[in-house]
């Protein structure tokens, strides 16, 4: 499905100093624990609210008869139960929009691509649908075909994915090589091809810009509405964790700067990501989220259906972007986060109806909360 093309995306908007001034404030202040993944949970939360959020889109694909809408998850073996961080996304997104898309699950381990197509048939949220429209993909994906291998560094969910003829880090040990395709190839000629994409999330331990260069034609033509990348520790192995041992803040300003030279360093940096996503005509956002009404972070045990939530989307692109307070995983002693586990969303710019329709689920009448000098859903 064509829309706008590459050259021809319309520019970000010019929010006001104030509310530049009012987001970056937020980041850098008392609230920057939210954007923990361990402590906030809010792509689970927002995860939950998609069938609400995509509705206009969902009727849009039943009037023009274009075919069901298809949901792609790529990392979407379980690493935890049922309710907890770790849980499959596929399976929440099944559970909640049952018999209204397909759901494409990409799980590179084969043992876990197996497990998820037992569980799905085994819960009562998606039993009735599992058969029908999960449909599950041991393999991985990334910027062009091949093999990829996964290192385990310890636990159940610390893995990574190692280059081709690169020394695993101290204490990882590979695992797996499994094949891997783009996603710009799937749509043209794979599974994928003349479907609508409605969401891709992606979390695939440190692959996430690999995959993100590797549906650089999907995204010229603005081919899916919605994304989610895990942004986290694994990005940049040298930047986010070699060069923080022993350092208690922060990376010093020239080292930072000394990345930002570095051709090597700097593709995988978030400043670098949002900048190719507005390129194609998408704004990047940081999920911030936690617990309403308490400053505690969320037990193992707690699952989106047993606690009260808030999440809000903090624009992380073009004007807000600095690199010096957005940048992190290159901060992460700082936003108390011992190995650096964040979320991105990535909206679609020209679908303004889309994104009011995100913030109205997250925040009712009050588009911008808890920004009030961003008043302007469209420019926010």
């Amino acid at each position: 499905m064509m829309r706008t093309a590459y050259m021809n995306v319309s520019a970000p908007c010019t929010p006001s100093p104030e509310c530049i001034a009012e987001v970056r404030s937020f980041v850098d202040g008392r609230h920057r624990q939210g954007f923990w993944v361990e402590y906030n949970r809010a792509l689970k939360y927002i995860t939950m609210l998609l069938p609400s959020i995509l509705d206009q889109e969902l009727r849009q694909s039943d009037s023009k008869d274009v075919g069901r809408p298809v949901m792609v998850d790529l990392g979407a073996g379980m690493y935890g139960k049922e309710n907890s961080p770790d849980d499959s996304d596929a399976l929440a997104l099944l559970a909640g929009f049952k018999d209204q898309v397909d759901v494409h699950a990409f799980e590179a381990r084969p043992d876990k691509a197996e497990a998820l197509k037992v569980e799905a048939l085994r819960r009562n949220s998606t039993s009735a649908y599992a058969s029908k429209r999960l449909h599950v993909h041991a393999m991985g994906a990334a910027d062009v075909a091949g093999q990829l291998r996964f290192a385990n560094c310890g636990g159940s969910t610390n893995w990574m994915i190692v280059d081709r003829g690169a020394t695993p880090p101290r204490g990882c040990v590979v695992k797996y090589e499994v094949p891997v395709s783009s996603l710009d190839d799937l749509v043209r000629e794979g599974m994928l091809k003349g479907r609508r994409l409605l969401y891709i999330k992606v979390d695939i331990e440190g692959s996430e810009v690999a995959v993100a260069k590797g549906m650089a034609l999907l995204l010229a033509r603005q081919m899916v509405e919605l994304m989610s990348f895990e942004y986290a520790k694994n990005w940049n192995i040298p930047m986010f964790v070699e060069a923080q041992r022993g350092n208690h803040r922060r990376v010093n300003s020239t080292m930072l700067e000394s990345f930002y030279r570095d051709p090597s360093q700097v593709e995988r940096t978030l400043e670098s990501f949002q900048r190719m996503m507005a390129g194609y005509g998408y704004d990047t956002y940081l999920i911030h989220g936690g617990v309403r009404g308490s400053n505690k972070g969320l037990t193992h045990e707690d699952g989106p259906h047993n606690r009260p939530w808030r999440a809000t989307l903090v624009p992380a692109y073009g004007p807000y972007f600095e690199r010096g307070i957005f940048e992190i995983c290159l901060r992460r002693h700082h936003f108390k986060q011992q190995w650096c586990w964040n979320d991105l969303l990535v909206v679609r710019r020209d679908n303004w109806a889309l994104k009011q329709r995100i913030f109205s689920v997250l925040h009712g009448s009050q588009p911008a909360r808890p920004f009030p000098s961003c008043n302007e859903a469209s420019c926010f």
